[in-house]
Protein backbone atom coordinates (compact mmCIF):
# COMPACT_ATOMS: atom_id res chain seq x y z
CA UNK A 1 0.00 0.00 0.00
CA UNK A 2 0.84 3.36 -0.59
CA UNK A 3 0.97 6.33 2.08
CA UNK A 4 -1.66 7.96 0.46
CA UNK A 5 -4.16 4.94 0.62
CA UNK A 6 -3.22 4.25 4.47
CA UNK A 7 -4.15 7.64 4.95
CA UNK A 8 -7.00 7.52 3.50
CA UNK A 9 -8.01 4.41 5.42
CA UNK A 10 -7.07 5.81 8.50
CA UNK A 11 -8.63 9.14 7.91
CA UNK A 12 -12.09 6.68 6.86
CA UNK A 13 -11.25 4.83 10.03
CA UNK A 14 -11.63 7.76 12.26
CA UNK A 15 -14.65 9.60 10.68
CA UNK A 16 -16.44 5.94 11.02
CA UNK A 17 -15.70 5.82 14.98
CA UNK A 18 -16.67 9.60 15.13
CA UNK A 19 -20.26 8.27 13.61
CA UNK A 20 -20.50 5.36 15.35
CA UNK A 21 -20.00 7.06 18.64
CA UNK A 22 -22.35 9.40 17.88
CA UNK A 23 -24.76 7.42 16.85
CA UNK A 24 -24.72 5.52 19.82
CA UNK A 25 -25.16 9.01 21.44
CA UNK A 26 -28.18 9.30 19.93
CA UNK A 27 -29.38 5.66 20.32
CA UNK A 28 -29.22 6.76 24.14
CA UNK A 29 -30.96 9.56 23.98
CA UNK A 30 -34.01 7.64 22.78
CA UNK A 31 -34.02 4.77 25.37
CA UNK A 32 -33.76 7.09 27.99
CA UNK A 33 -36.68 8.64 26.71
CA UNK A 34 -38.24 4.97 26.61
CA UNK A 35 -37.04 4.09 29.86
CA UNK A 36 -38.64 7.12 31.17
CA UNK A 37 -42.26 6.45 30.14
CA UNK A 38 -41.66 2.38 30.65
CA UNK A 39 -44.04 1.49 33.91
CA UNK A 40 -43.13 -1.87 34.24
CA UNK A 41 -40.13 -2.07 36.50
CA UNK A 42 -37.74 -4.77 34.77
CA UNK A 43 -38.42 -3.60 31.65
CA UNK A 44 -36.56 -0.30 32.87
CA UNK A 45 -33.88 -2.29 35.09
CA UNK A 46 -33.54 -4.20 31.09
CA UNK A 47 -33.56 -0.60 29.33
CA UNK A 48 -30.87 1.06 32.14
CA UNK A 49 -29.08 -1.72 31.97
CA UNK A 50 -28.53 -1.46 27.97
CA UNK A 51 -27.79 2.34 28.20
CA UNK A 52 -24.95 1.19 30.91
CA UNK A 53 -23.31 -0.53 28.38
CA UNK A 54 -23.82 1.70 25.30
CA UNK A 55 -22.46 4.73 27.32
CA UNK A 56 -19.33 2.48 28.33
CA UNK A 57 -18.63 1.63 24.96
CA UNK A 58 -19.58 4.93 23.91
CA UNK A 59 -16.77 5.74 26.26
CA UNK A 60 -14.47 4.29 24.51
CA UNK A 61 -14.80 4.94 21.21
CA UNK A 62 -14.28 8.55 22.14
CA UNK A 63 -11.03 7.44 24.54
CA UNK A 64 -9.73 5.92 20.97
CA UNK A 65 -10.48 9.72 19.41
CA UNK A 66 -8.96 11.39 22.10
CA UNK A 67 -6.14 9.30 21.45
CA UNK A 68 -5.08 10.59 17.77
CA UNK A 69 -6.00 14.49 18.54
CA UNK A 70 -2.75 14.64 16.05
CA UNK A 71 -4.52 12.72 13.46
CA UNK A 72 -7.85 14.85 13.81
CA UNK A 73 -6.20 17.73 13.68
CA UNK A 74 -4.15 16.91 10.61
CA UNK A 75 -6.90 15.39 8.88
CA UNK A 76 -10.19 17.58 9.97
CA UNK A 77 -8.47 20.44 11.45
CA UNK A 78 -10.83 19.94 14.43
CA UNK A 79 -10.85 17.59 17.34
CA UNK A 80 -14.95 17.66 17.58
CA UNK A 81 -16.30 14.50 17.20
CA UNK A 82 -19.61 15.47 15.73
CA UNK A 83 -18.03 17.73 13.27
CA UNK A 84 -15.59 14.98 12.22
CA UNK A 85 -18.48 12.63 11.66
CA UNK A 86 -20.17 14.56 9.15
CA UNK A 87 -16.90 14.41 6.87
CA UNK A 88 -17.40 12.49 4.25
CA UNK A 89 -15.65 8.73 3.84
CA UNK A 90 -12.76 9.02 0.57
CA UNK A 91 -13.01 6.59 -1.69
CA UNK A 92 -9.28 5.73 -2.94
CA UNK A 93 -8.34 4.08 -5.89
CA UNK A 94 -6.91 0.98 -5.85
Amino acid sequence: MTDPELSARYRNLLVTLARDAQEIGQEVKTMRLAESSERATNKRNGLRTIINQRNRQRARLMQILSRNTVALRHFFGTINPDEIAEEEIVLHKV
